[in-house]
């Protein structure tokens, strides 16, 4: 697909389905990545790594600066965590918790990961994580145009689902994911109804108790999330795969 396509001959929906299948059929997979946004100090510069080997061995670690110390203080670390039998959810501030199947704990972080525990797990784990990026049934899909990301040659696909628009930037030649960006539009009811789910999963314990509540505003809520070092079929260290719940 990578030599002698033209942008016009693309079939949008062909092209997730074979980014899809890339995911779903691999052996292992490893990245790391950055989810940004200007809207949201909570998510800003998010950091994230990925570790997975098929069927069921999985970590995700995601690192928040500190809300109050920002940079110069120890960073919010998180961890969801897999071998199958066992699901954990580890947070810095709040501790461990053990749920029954790994939708738990994605479900638990997928707020507070700003998304990003779910854009690339659950097409590597399909059957496991029940929740999709919703990038999967745009609306208005296209190929919109060609870039260039980390030296890679990447098409551009775009479109809409409810009130994000997206754009996502697919490999030309493995079909993996190197950038993703969505620009939500909300309207002041979207707004208000965003911060009482967010205070609920606070005084809940699912938030840590640090995690400021952001003001959300009617701007266009724009979040970036960029992917490096990614690896399909190599070897991951079976240390990476272990819980390592950090101490700090």
């Amino acid at each position: 697909m990578g030599d002698g396509w033209s942008l016009t001959k693309i079939d949008p929906q062909q092209l997730i389905e074979k980014t899809c299948q890339k995911y779903a059929e691999c052996k292992s997979y490893s990245d790391k990545g950055v989810a940004s946004t200007d809207n949201d100090a909570a998510i800003r510069d998010l950091r994230f790594k990925t570790s997975f080997v098929r069927d069921d061995r999985f970590r995700f670690e995601f690192r928040q600066y500190h809300p109050h110390l920002g940079k110069s203080g120890p960073d919010i670390v998180s961890v969801v965590w897999s071998n199958g039998t066992r699901h954990t959810f580890y947070s810095s501030p709040i501790g461990q918790k053990d749920y029954g199947s790994l939708i738990g704990p994605v479900s638990a972080t997928t707020g507070i990961s700003a998304a990003s525990i779910i854009h690339i797990p659950s097409l590597l784990m399909p059957e496991n994580i029940a929740i999709s990026p919703t990038w999967l049934s745009l609306e208005g899909a296209r190929i919109s145009t060609e870039e260039i990301v980390d030296n890679r040659k990447c098409f551009v696909l775009g479109g809409f689902r409810r009130i994000t628009d997206y754009s996502i930037w697919i490999d030309k030649d493995d079909y993996s994911i190197r950038k993703i960006v969505h620009v939500m539009r909300m309207t002041q009811s979207q707004s208000e109804e965003m911060q009482r789910d967010l205070q609920r999963m606070k005084d809940e314990g699912k938030l840590p108790p640090e995690m400021p509540i952001p003001n959300f505003d009617l701007k266009d809520m724009s979040t970036t999330y960029n992917y490096s070092n990614i690896e399909f079929d190599k070897f991951i260290d079976s240390a990476d795969l272990e819980p390592n719940f950090p101490t700090e």
